[in-house]
């Protein structure tokens, strides 16, 4: 994760680290992050926007 961040995106990060979730990959203009403890992933992408992020929070019961 070396190119700039958006803000939305900079703020996700800790969210999903909270809940267990790791960068696995980032392919394109995706990143994967990975939980190990109960092997679900998500797919962000990098352009992530404040809509599409509460969504990512309420989908997958994501504390904040």
């Amino acid at each position: 994760m070396s190119e700039r961040l958006t803000k939305q995106m900079r703020e996700f990060i800790p969210i999903l680290k909270r809940n267990g979730f790791m960068l696995a990959r980032s392919n394109g203009s995706h990143f994967i992050f990975i939980n190990r403890k109960t092997h679900r992933h998500i797919t962000i992408n990098k352009n992530l926007n404040r809509m599409v992020r509460e969504r990512l929070i309420k989908e997958n019961n994501l504390e904040v």
